[in-house]
């Protein structure tokens, strides 16, 4: 954890950027910053690594290449990062510091609970407060089904795709291998709550069927010691019908889970034929191969959005993230960059830096109808001197096309279908080579 610390700090030096945590009224104009705020994890120093440091790259990036010039006057781009303290409240009370210091746009919620709050109207959550704040935000790795839908007045944006995409691409995985009795275990939140609901919709609509939606209570209440609470009703009623395939949407909590379904045998009911466990990005962790039982993990599988490892911008990305000493295998930082980028030639095209004239350009710099100019990662020289021409552009990220739906969501993406395999000296590897296009 220190040297991650220190590596991040480096980050922060060579870049030129301010990644402050404090409360200082900063204000923008005063000395020719732009200033993005981030939302991150301030007592985790990992995490708060990867919620800063592929953002800023791009940054690191956008300023050698002559930042923005907005109205004639020229800005650098800089950070002011805030904790959310791991909640909804927490978030919201860092926006307001934001927007104090004059920050018009951030890159965030990084998780869906802090975009989308306790309340059923989710009107506690930062993408609705946004509003109050009329704070511009893009979110690259909040990826709950219910974002989607969000009254945000157009403020909320991300740049990794929907939790349907993730749940439709499983169910037709599945469905294509003849695999159509599933049970669902998940979450009892909003981010467990939509992939359910979104895979049940999607299975169904194919022919399968849904033996069972088991959900479990995610608030802390019951699983904040996972070795107290043993699941046991919740797989009974998942194995009591014996589905070909299990889908566990949980997190760090399926570590108890899979220990649980070994520890109580289920897997003896099936005979010679085990079912198929099926995660979500949420598990693609080296945790996973660390902590699971392996009695049950050698039979699970998974969805992920990912990027084209054979992209040569995506290669050129990943030697960049390995010069900094950032984590390549992080599935967020491409979509992370990118938010960046889009935010960037959205405030160079729109001229202005209010939250309202901006989120009006995020779909033009990103789409392509006609004869706009492809702008790839690492061309921000190119891109500013389009934009000042008054040209269009099409930014191509590192994660792939991004073309904005009306609602602020990729329409098209990269998923990975993973999967545990046997490595060398009989442990446990991930799997990766399997991908599946989602969208145009």
């Amino acid at each position: 954890m220190i040297q991650r610390n220190c590596l991040l700090l480096a980050i922060l030096c060579c870049s030129g950027l301010s990644a402050a945590c404090s409360g200082d009224d900063h204000r923008d104009s005063d000395e020719k910053n732009f200033v993005v705020g981030m939302l991150v994890q301030q007592d985790d120093i990992g995490d708060t690594q990867q919620e800063l440091g592929a953002g800023l790259l791009a940054m690191r990036q956008i300023n050698a290449a002559g930042g923005l010039t907005i109205d004639g006057v020229d800005y650098q781009m800089t950070v002011q990062a805030q904790d959310h303290q791991s909640s909804a409240a927490g978030a919201v009370a860092a926006l307001a510091r934001l927007s104090k210091q004059g920050v018009t746009a951030t890159i965030g919620p990084p998780w869906s609970s802090l975009a989308l709050g306790n309340e059923p109207d989710h009107s506690d959550g930062a993408s609705m407060m946004a509003r109050q704040y009329d704070m511009l935000l893009i979110s690259p790795s909040a990826t709950a089904a219910a974002i989607t839908d969000l009254d945000d007045d157009d403020l909320q944006w991300r740049t990794i795709p929907s939790d349907t995409a993730q749940a439709e691409i499983g169910a037709s995985e599945l469905l294509s291998r003849n695999l159509t009795r599933a049970a669902v275990l998940y979450r009892d939140e909003a981010w467990g709550q939509g992939l359910a609901a979104a895979f049940t919709a999607a299975f169904e609509a194919g022919g399968g069927e849904v033996t069972a939606a088991v959900k479990y209570d995610a608030s802390g209440d019951q699983i904040a010691d996972l070795n107290s609470y043993d699941f046991d009703d919740e797989l009974d009623a998942i194995f009591a019908d014996l589905p070909e395939v299990v889908l566990l949407y949980d997190f760090d909590e399926l570590f108890q889970i899979t220990g649980r379904i070994a520890a109580r045998d289920y897997l003896s009911r099936y005979g010679a034929k085990p079912p198929l466990f099926f995660g979500s990005d949420a598990n693609l962790t080296s945790d996973l191969l660390v902590n699971g039982a392996p009695e049950v993990i050698q039979y699970m599988e998974g969805t992920s959005p990912t990027s084209d490892t054979n992209d040569p911008y995506y290669q050129q990305f990943t030697e960049w993230l390995a010069a900094a000493e950032l984590d390549i295998a992080d599935n967020t930082a491409a979509p992370r960059y990118d938010a960046v980028y889009c935010l960037a030639a959205a405030l160079q095209k729109a001229n202005s830096r209010a939250a309202d004239d901006v989120k009006r350009e995020l779909r033009a710099v990103s789409r392509k109808d006609g004869d706009e100019l492809t702008i790839h990662p690492g061309e921000w020289a190119k891109a500013k001197a389009a934009l000042l021409a008054g040209e269009d552009i099409d930014y191509d990220g590192v994660s792939g096309r991004i073309e904005f739906s009306e609602r602020g969501d990729p329409t098209t993406g990269l998923y990975s279908i993973w999967k545990v395999a046997a490595g060398k000296n009989g442990k446990f590897t991930l799997d990766l080579s399997n991908t599946v296009p989602y969208g145009n």
